[in-house]
């Protein structure tokens, strides 16, 4: 009793045919079934092919002279690129410092002439200055009565 499967099932024989795909069918024209490993499946033209092969020979390879040197260039762009970059990033930061600390010195109308205050600001120093506002504020609004 022969248990092997069908041989329509069977991915390869050992005729070299291979399946494909599709139903099975022998129909020459579809391109499913059964096709051999003998023919030649090249989808271009043998013209195509010799001028391909003669373009693939025509290739000319850099000595490993030329290719250092080439690298060698290629690396000192690199570098003189990221130097400039580094000097133009820093002059950027910079810029970008000085305009920070012209806006924070002047965000406050202070007699002082100081602006925000440098490091922590402690809860006893944030009511002291709130008192003195209001003090200040009280005393220009005394001074408004008396001349009126």
């Amino acid at each position: 009793d022969d248990r092997s499967p069908p041989s329509s099932l069977s991915m390869q024989g050992g005729d070299g045919n291979y399946y494909v795909g599709g139903d099975g069918a022998n129909d020459p024209s579809a391109n499913v079934g059964f096709q051999s490993d003998k023919l030649d499946a090249s989808y271009h033209s043998p013209a195509w092919q010799a001028a391909h092969l003669a373009s693939l020979q025509d290739f000319k390879r850099p000595t490993l002279e030329e290719f250092k040197a080439q690298e060698k260039e290629r690396e000192g762009k690199l570098q003189a690129n990221a130097v400039l970059l580094e000097k133009e990033s820093d002059a950027f930061r910079k810029q970008l410092e000085a305009d920070r600390e012209r806006r924070l010195t002047g965000g406050r109308n202070r007699k002082d002439g100081g602006g925000v205050k440098k490091g922590k600001v402690s809860k006893k120093d944030r009511k002291k200055e709130k008192k003195s506002k209001k003090d200040r504020k009280k005393k220009k609004d005394k001074k408004e009565k008396k001349e009126k």
